[in-house]
């Protein structure tokens, strides 16, 4: 996700200002975008390969966190996550799950990626394990490969 241009903003509003009653307005503004990114710890089943289950873990959790799966002010359920790990053939336990920020500096990178220079608190906004995005916000796991972060003890 990106931020809007301006001139696609206004082109927007010309395009739609055709099809709306007298009484409507339009307000086109831009969402928040919460980059983030998961820390996990399991245990694996010993007569298991280590490496492929957390390879399986991190495409479970890719596929539910894809964007398309996502729309402005949607919370995330941690035990949806919770479930795509524990559920995973060969993990023997959920050691840890962390939800924290990914924020790019001043001009959007980070680790040579772009990101959003948002930033946002897991850990004050979680209610019963639910994260709540800021009002208008959309979180977005932007680089699954690099920022899913699993590890066995």
């Amino acid at each position: 996700l990106v931020i809007a241009s301006d001139l696609l903003k206004k082109n927007l509003r010309l395009y739609l200002n055709e099809f709306r009653l007298m009484s409507d307005s339009l307000d086109i503004l831009d969402a928040k975008i919460i980059n983030f990114r998961i820390k996990y710890r399991v245990l694996i089943d010993p007569s298991y390969n280590k490496s492929g289950v957390l390879q399986k873990i991190n495409s479970s959790i890719s596929k539910s966190m894809k964007l398309s799966n996502f729309q402005i002010g949607q919370p995330i359920i941690k035990d949806d996550i919770r479930n795509s790990i524990i559920n995973q053939e060969g993990v023997i336990s959920l050691v840890t799950l962390i939800f924290e920020t990914v924020q790019g500096n001043n001009s959007g990178k980070f680790a040579g990626r772009n990101y959003s220079t948002n930033q946002h608190d897991f850990s004050s906004t979680e209610l019963n394990g639910v994260y709540v995005p800021p009002i208008g916000g959309l979180f977005e796991l932007k680089y699954p490969s690099a920022d899913i972060l699993g590890a066995s003890v």
